[in-house]
Parts: C-alpha cells; sequence; structure tokens
C-alpha cells in the first residue's frame, strides 16, 4: 500500500467524533430532573453493555462504572473511516458489532497495533475502516490514561487486559494463518 498525503484535520474536527449517539431532552417537561435521570439510566445501561463486552467480562464493577460514566456509544457506517495513519491516537474503541479493517502505508507489522493511545508520541500507526455497519463504544485515550495513574488498581487492571491483546496480536503476527484482530479486542 502506498502513503497518501492527506488533509490535516481542523482541531475542533479532531476533538469530537462526527457519530456520537446523543441523548435527547428536548421531549421532556421537567429538562433538570429528566436530564439527570436520562443521564443516569444512560450511565446504567453503559455499565451493563460495558459488563457485558469480551475484552471486560469479569472486571471489577466498580472499574466498569467508572468506564461507563466516560464512556458514549458510536455508529459507523459501511465506508466509514474511523482513524486515519499518523492522526493523534486520542481514542479508543471496543466494537460491538460489525467489522472493522486496518490498513498500514508501513506495510508489516504496524496493522497489529492497536494500543497507541496509550504510549507516546500517541500517533496512529494505522488506519481503521468500518467494512460494515459497526457500533462502537468510545473512550477519549487522555481520561483512560488519567484514570489509569490516579487509580492504581484500575490501571493495573486494564494494563493486563490491554497486554494480553498486544499478546494475542504479537503471536497471531509470528503465525500468519491466525487472524491479528478478534472482534472482542479492542482497536
Amino acid at each position: 500500500m502506498t502513503t497518501q498525503t492527506m488533509p490535516v484535520q481542523s482541531k475542533s474536527e479532531m476533538l469530537v467524533p462526527k457519530n456520537i449517539v446523543p441523548l435527547d431532552f428536548s421531549s421532556r417537561p421537567d429538562h433538570a430532573a429528566s436530564k439527570e435521570r436520562m443521564i443516569k439510566t444512560a450511565v446504567e445501561s453503559m455499565a451493563t453493555r460495558l459488563a457485558l463486552h469480551p475484552f471486560l467480562v469479569g472486571m471489577d464493577r466498580r472499574h466498569v462504572g467508572l468506564l461507563a460514566e466516560c464512556a458514549v456509544a458510536v455508529r459507523f457506517q459501511k465506508g466509514e473511516l474511523i482513524f486515519r495513519e499518523g492522526d493523534p491516537a486520542d481514542r479508543f474503541y471496543l466494537i460491538e458489532t460489525g467489522k472493522v479493517t486496518v490498513e498500514s502505508s508501513g506495510g508489516v507489522g504496524d496493522p497489529m497495533l492497536g494500543w497507541s493511545w496509550m504510549f507516546p508520541p500517541h500517533i496512529r500507526n494505522f488506519t481503521a475502516r468500518a467494512i460494515e455497519p459497526t457500533t462502537a463504544i468510545f473512550f477519549w485515550g487522555t481520561i483512560l490514561r488519567e484514570h489509569c495513574e490516579t487509580d492504581p488498581s484500575f490501571g493495573y487492571e486494564f494494563l493486563k487486559r490491554m497486554s494480553l491483546v498486544m499478546y494475542r496480536r504479537m503471536q497471531a503476527a509470528r503465525h500468519p494463518t491466525r487472524p491479528i484482530h478478534d472482534q472482542s479486542e479492542p482497536i
């Protein structure tokens, strides 16, 4: 694959994903109380979704709750770009449904990496694109890194899970007949 020059995103484009599933408060008579209840319900619903995701199964409820408070549901249409090689690696996704392809201009090696948001210089080593309609749970990498730093038990648990993903992908890269990315793993 050849490298193509892509237009640079503005800071406002980089900050907020365009496909966030919004909460609608407009039809509620008691806006403030409804908003609070809806947010609480949305966080509880998100906690359930997270607890059931293969990457997080068995994680401590307190840690899942921490993740739920900063999780956002997103959708990608077939062919939609999720992130581009060379972009800031400031986002973390758990794929719920659908399929994602991972491409790299660098050829061998880079496509197996899915943890760029964790380590400096926080730059994407590959491009990810939905190859069918896809739902995912989105987190800001900066917020996750902060939680890992301020809550050592969360940080250790999260790093153990990410390390297992890294280990499996390295093993898969050594054995080309095995798939590198499993849908139950984050990208």
